[in-house]
């Protein structure tokens, strides 16, 4: 779809993820804006339609992105859907256009009245952007617990073998017993972690 911007012409799309071009646009950005790539995940059969870039590109380059990740959790076991966004990233020349509010307001018009809550992780310099579409600040919480030395055997998983991976998954379908908020039904995101930068941070407490 194209829309105007600024008096600027753009192509708007919010389903890119088997759009072979587009997408290697949209991880192009991602690399140089991030770090990331999104190309192996998606490979390997990972994306699905719970991760949503909405982007705008001008002619063949992707040039601004907000995308949607659709989680749904057991609260208190009752099942609540929130939209986080994330990968939020303007090509450096582009920035101060309105590239990125545009987007904003397009995802929130959507989702805004088909989830339980939105929110986002922000770092220091945008944290005046975000309140401009009725985002509110709240601090976030980290804690650790002193652990007893047992005779448990940690293992760590091969996230390159299919057994491993498997046995991965069947762990994160019972849940996070600890936890009154247990993310459910989104394997795609644990394996965006676990198959890539977090690869090797997976082990296996047999018994446990």
């Amino acid at each position: 779809m194209q829309v105007t911007i600024n008096n600027q012409i753009y192509t708007y799309s919010n389903n890119i993820r088997d759009n072979d071009k587009i997408r290697h646009r949209f991880n192009e950005l991602a690399t140089k804006t991030f770090g990331l790539s999104f190309e192996n995940w998606y490979n390997a059969g990972y994306w699905t339609d719970k991760y949503i870039p909405y982007v705008l590109l001008d002619k063949d380059t992707v040039v601004a992105n907000v995308s949607v990740n659709i989680l749904d959790y057991s609260l208190n076991e009752e099942r609540k859907r929130f939209i986080q966004l994330g990968t939020v990233m303007t090509k450096e020349s582009y920035l101060c256009r309105g590239l990125s509010r545009f987007l904003m307001e397009k995802v929130l018009e959507e989702w805004v009245h088909k989830c339980d809550g939105i929110y986002l992780y922000a770092n220091d310099s945008v944290t005046d952007f975000y309140p401009r579409f009725g985002f509110k600040k709240f601090e976030e919480y980290q804690y650790q617990v002193h652990t007893v030395s047992s005779t448990g055997i940690a293992i760590q998983l091969n996230m390159d073998d299919k057994e491993d991976v498997s046995l991965l998954l069947k762990a994160y379908q019972h849940g996070n017993p600890f936890s009154a908020l247990s993310l459910i039904e989104n394997k795609g995101l644990v394996m965006f972690y676990c198959s890539q930068f977090m690869k090797n941070n997976v082990y296996y407490c047999e018994g446990h």
